[in-house]
């Protein structure tokens, strides 16, 4: 999803994180990255980002990012 700043894209991604929680969807199966959290600041080169998804990637459940 792409915007102009403070438009209300993550609180979209919130209502949806919420609404998976609801319908039964795991926690642990939803991948949530705040690009503006400096935690995340290596997850900026798409070879970084994949390898870090990849490792959250457990089994065969269906994942949410």
């Amino acid at each position: 999803m792409s915007g102009v700043r403070r438009a209300g894209k993550s609180v979209l991604f919130q209502l949806y994180k919420e609404e998976l929680i609801a319908t039964g969807v795991d926690e642990d199966q939803i991948i949530s990255i705040n690009f503006e959290d400096l935690s995340y600041y290596d997850l900026r080169h798409f070879q970084t980002l994949f390898a870090y998804i990849k490792e959250q990637l457990i089994g065969e459940k269906t994942y949410y990012i």
